[in-house]
């Protein structure tokens, strides 16, 4: 996990997974996978996931920013057509890696998700009430902070995907009825 900037101690919260967004790219359709975010001091943190414009149009966060007292699961998705496009690329660096072994190919640029954590001063909650002064009263906390990064953590997170093997798909071992 790296953080950037912040001087937030990273032992208020703890990531699982830490450093990855894996996804299993094994058919066609949307591909999902979450991350746990577990707050382990007595305040409350807040969150956002950014996510740049280029790729934007192929992931969804849910909840893309909350507030978080103990546990929060973020889910991920991966869009329907660039599961599409991942699965046509992953084929066609197969069938190139058949023809030309010794050629290098060129690996697409990395997705990394930015997420934003903020530590809530324990006196946040004394004065709100409903939901809607909840989101308004984070909002701008998270405005207040552009001065004051003490309080802000920043932590890359990097999508992963994983392919079918391709041992999987080429060797069925025998069953027990065969063997003997």
């Amino acid at each position: 996990m790296s953080s950037l900037g912040g001087q937030l101690d990273t032992s208020l919260f703890v990531l699982d997974p830490p450093q990855f967004i894996t996804f299993e790219v094994n058919s066609a359709g949307p591909k999902e996978a979450i991350l746990t975010l577990t707050n382990t001091s007595d305040n409350t943190l807040a969150y956002k996931v950014k996510i740049s414009p280029r790729d934007k149009r192929n992931f969804i966060v849910q909840p893309s920013a909350a507030v978080v007292r103990r546990k929060a699961k973020i889910r991920f998705t991966i869009t329907a057509p660039h599961v599409a496009h991942l699965l046509e690329q992953y084929k066609s660096e197969d069938a190139d890696s058949n023809q030309q072994p010794q050629q290098q190919q060129r690996r697409p640029k990395t997705t990394k998700f930015l997420l934003q954590i903020l530590h809530l001063p324990p006196s946040f909650f004394d004065a709100i009430k409903t939901q809607s002064e909840i989101s308004a009263s984070v909002e701008q906390e998270w405005r207040k902070i552009a001065g004051d990064r003490k309080r802000l953590s920043n932590t890359k997170l990097c999508a992963r995907f994983v392919f079918p093997s391709r041992a999987c798909l080429l060797y069925t071992s025998p069953s027990p009825r065969d063997r003997g």
